[in-house]
């Protein structure tokens, strides 16, 4: 469902899979073994991939009894093709895990936006840096 790489070579991997009594389980893979986060009941929909990542990115992984920190993925691929959604997931994760100048710092000067009052309009440069490193499926 979600994977974030970084130039050191690590990653972190989210997906969902659905045992045959129709049971959503999102897990997670990383350095360390993988874990079983969430589920979902049989009558699950597809909204409750994006109602998980929201509250991923809302708490930072503390709802799941996982901490996410750390600087800015250099490549990120999702299973969501929602540009918008993606957008907004990740600027309140950065927010939350205070990671904005490392997103800032995988941009160049041009790249980053600035808004009336001479600040920089965050939600933008994510959009930007999202447009630089997701791949596609």
């Amino acid at each position: 469902m979600l994977r974030l790489e970084w130039d050191d070579g690590s990653s972190w991997e989210t997906w969902v899979t659905i045992l045959p009594s129709g049971l959503k389980l999102f897990c997670d893979d990383g350095e360390e073994e993988p874990h079983v986060l969430a589920s979902g009941g049989r009558h699950a929909n597809d909204e409750t991939e994006r109602q998980f990542l929201q509250l991923l990115s809302e708490s930072a992984g503390d709802r799941f009894g996982i901490e996410m920190s750390g600087g800015a993925p250099s490549r990120v691929w999702c299973s969501l093709d929602d540009r918008a959604f993606l957008v907004d997931m990740f600027t309140e994760l950065f927010e939350v895990t205070g990671a904005e100048e490392s997103v800032r710092a995988r941009l160049s000067n041009a790249e980053r936006s600035s808004d009336a009052v001479g600040g920089s309009d965050f939600r933008a440069d994510v959009e930007r840096w999202l447009a630089a490193t997701l791949r596609s499926a």
